[in-house]
């Protein structure tokens, strides 16, 4: 859910935001077919369209946190939705523990909506502390 948007995406199969085993500079495409609802009610469809995502090992990398240095493995994941009215794309890059812990992520994303910039966001995050 997207609670700044108050929309439900919806996609046709499940979006596979990561695959079980993967090695260091493999990557995987997966076509969608996405609806968009209102968020409220779960019934008022709001746009629709087709989406690409492509999730990427980058390998492990050294990583400078507030924690200290970490070893991570790398994760990137790239969106494309092509809908009625607006084109949505989205990099995710995720920095991750050998035991799955999310040590800090970056994503940026940009929105066009009839060809035009409606929206560029861009987000960095860092793990903090253990507890």
């Amino acid at each position: 859910i997207d609670s700044s948007e108050k929309t439900l995406p919806l996609f046709d199969p499940p979006m596979i935001l990561c695959y079980a085993t993967m090695k260091p500079g493999e990557e995987h495409t997966q076509s969608l077919k996405m609806r968009v609802l209102d968020s409220k009610t779960a019934r008022k469809q709001r746009e629709a369209g087709t989406a690409t995502h492509t999730v990427r090992f980058l390998g492990s990398q050294s990583v400078r946190s507030p924690l200290g240095e970490i070893t991570a493995l790398n994760l990137q994941g790239d969106f494309h939705a092509d809908l009625s009215l607006a084109n949505v794309t989205n990099t995710t890059s995720l920095w991750i523990t050998p035991d799955l812990s999310i040590i800090a992520d970056h994503s940026s994303e940009q929105v066009k909506i009839l060809g035009a910039i409606g929206r560029n966001h861009t987000m960095l995050r860092a793990l903090k502390s253990a507890n």
